[in-house]
């Protein structure tokens, strides 16, 4: 197999190598091709066509400035007509033998259509695949399967194509394509079935878990495969070919796995199948056949959904935009501030939690994202309380979208979602829309309750006036007058404070039952630097603390109490 990197180098010249690098481990130093290579004095416009007539696989490395950069007189480089990337991905385009993958590098986005040159215009019709630094190692495992798989269903199809004919033929009446073998050997043995966890080869790679059927057997949506044509939404799912009542029409020695693309009218509720694919334990393409374009395929006749079934909980995910975004993007606890809420059940991590908005309209629900973290790795059995054909991912954080009702004391959820340690999503249950969320007395659930709720009810924002009561280490005692400034949002809280004797400082820290259990806090007077912490306290209309510190005259305790201003309530 033989491998071509077409690259910009103001682009993404560091990322062709690494790239290329990677690929001449797994393919041989012979059988990849970059131009770094090329011999001094050697003819570009040659050498480049001779590697591409020998070019199975073109990889079409696409940065954030690809399509911006221009030539030295100010013209985008892609449209002038000796531009070598734009020359490289037209030849290749013209040759149908060439799988042509986009790789998206350093956050960069595909461009529209009528954004590029028409020669080049098809790029867009071929699978992307995306490259980071954070998950290199991960997506390049990837996308070497993505190839290999590619390659094999490639030389697949020239041997079948007669018989691909054949059946078109006799199946045209019906508009049913089957392509079915009676007899299959690999290696001259019939091919066996293998256990589900199998059959990722080097992990579950983009692949999450929506749903299991009544015979513990997962459904995995590929988290880059989604693509949106206005109402509907186009994905692959992989499943295993689980012999049983389920699934009578499959021969053991078919194939263990298939992997399916579904074209689905989110608004109308229907969907069709747009390709079926078949694979045996080692990862070779045992039929395929593709059905149509799924932005094109015709839906009028499509069938409806079922409710309750294993499509309607996949329409869950790729119909609902916040869900789609949650299988599609970086996890969200990257983003959010979290807060400590108690330790997880397993006694080894810690479950925090992150208000969504700042406040809620009258009685509508809260939005809370709840996060669970471990220390360690689980087994979908350990969390999921049993084995899922399939799984063999681990499991280190769970994020789940909770709407918590305070009038109603009721929380409802609308999906979790788990994620392995390098932060790549495996697993999105959605959940029944609007379904309660039952919880006992002194469990997790029932103290995020308690805790969102008392903070969305109460605020002790405002200023308060007091007095502070110190004792300095060396000796010596201050009692002064104190202004107290606090502004709180949800269950954080700002303090500043200044002092008669023009003492200043300010802090902040996490108010839970109307108490912060430790509040640090810091002297804003450059010439009396100061650190100091404590509990603080809130009630109606008066805050007291206590305190241990040091700033210019020495270590020190003390304590306070001050009441809120009237009027001085701040929103």
């Amino acid at each position: 197999m033989k491998l071509f990197v077409s690259y910009r180098r103001q682009d993404s010249g560091a990322n062709a190598i690494g790239i290329a690098q990677y690929l001449e481990k797994e393919f041989g130093r012979k059988n990849v091709y970059i131009d770094v290579d090329m011999q001094a004095g050697a003819k570009f416009p040659a050498v480049i066509g001779e590697r591409l007539s020998e070019c199975d696989v073109m990889l079409v490395l696409i940065g954030p400035e690809w399509l911006q950069s221009t030539s030295g007189v100010g013209n985008p480089r892609l449209y002038e007509p000796d531009d070598w990337v734009r020359l490289e991905i037209a030849t290749a385009l013209r040759q149908p033998k060439i799988t042509i993958i986009p790789v998206l590098v350093n956050g960069a986005q595909l461009p529209e259509k009528n954004a590029l040159p028409d020669d080049i215009r098809g790029l867009l019709d071929h699978q992307a695949a995306t490259v980071t630094l954070a998950g290199f190692r991960h997506e390049m495992a990837g996308l070497v399967r993505d190839i290999r798989e590619g390659q094999t269903a490639s030389k697949w199809r020239k041997r079948t194509a007669a018989l691909l004919v054949a059946t078109v033929i006799l199946g045209a009446g019906i508009g049913i394509y089957i392509v079915k073998f009676t007899s299959l050997t690999v290696g001259g043995s019939p091919v066996a079935t293998s256990s589900r966890d199998e059959l990722w080869l080097g992990g579950s790679g983009p692949w999450a878990l929506v749903a299991t059927d009544n015979n513990s057997n997962g459904y995995f949506i590929h988290a880059k495969s989604l693509r949106t044509y206005g109402d509907r939404v186009s994905y692959q799912v992989r499943f295993s070919l689980a012999v049983g009542p389920t699934r009578p029409d499959i021969e053991k020695n078919l194939g263990v796995y298939e992997d399916d693309t579904w074209i689905i009218d989110c608004k109308r509720s229907v969907y069709r199948l747009a390709e079926r694919a078949t694979y045996s334990s080692t990862n070779e393409v045992l039929s395929r056949f593709r059905f149509g374009d799924p932005e094109k395929l015709d839906l009028s006749e499509a069938e409806a959904l079922q409710e309750g079934s294993i499509l309607s909980a996949e329409k869950q995910v790729v119909c609902d935009k916040e869900m789609r975004s949650v299988l599609t993007s970086k996890p969200a606890f990257d983003t959010l501030d979290y807060t400590y809420l108690a330790n997880s059940p397993t006694g080894n991590g810690t479950v925090l939690y992150s208000r969504l908005r700042e406040q809620s309209e009258g009685d509508e629900p809260i939005k809370v994202s709840l996060l669970t973290r471990e220390n360690g790795d689980r087994t979908p059995s350990q969390w999921f309380g049993s084995d899922i054909r399939g799984a063999s991912f681990k499991i280190r954080a769970a994020v789940q979208r909770i709407n918590v009702n305070c009038t109603e004391r009721k929380l409802t959820s609308s999906y979790t979602a788990g994620y392995e340690e390098n932060k790549q999503i495996v697993f999105l249950t959605p959940h029944a829309e609007g379904s309660p969320l039952d919880y006992r007395r002194g469990s997790i659930l029932e103290m995020l309750l308690t805790v969102v709720c008392t903070s969305a009810r109460a605020s002790f924002s405002g200023r308060y006036e007091g007095t502070n009561y110190s004792n300095y280490a060396k000796g010596g005692q201050s009692e002064q007058k104190i202004l107290i400034e606090v502004k709180q949002r949800d269950n954080k809280v700002e303090l500043s404070f200044q002092g008669a004797s023009g003492g200043k400082g300010a802090g902040s820290g996490t108010l839970i039952d109307g108490k912060v259990s430790t509040m640090s806090l810091h002297s804003t007077v450059p010439e009396c630097p100061g650190t100091y912490q404590g509990p603080v306290s809130f009630a109606e209309n008066n805050v007291t603390w206590s305190f241990v510190g040091e700033d210019c005259g020495g270590a020190m305790k003390g304590h306070g109490t001050a009441v809120r201003l009237l009027g001085s309530r701040l929103q």
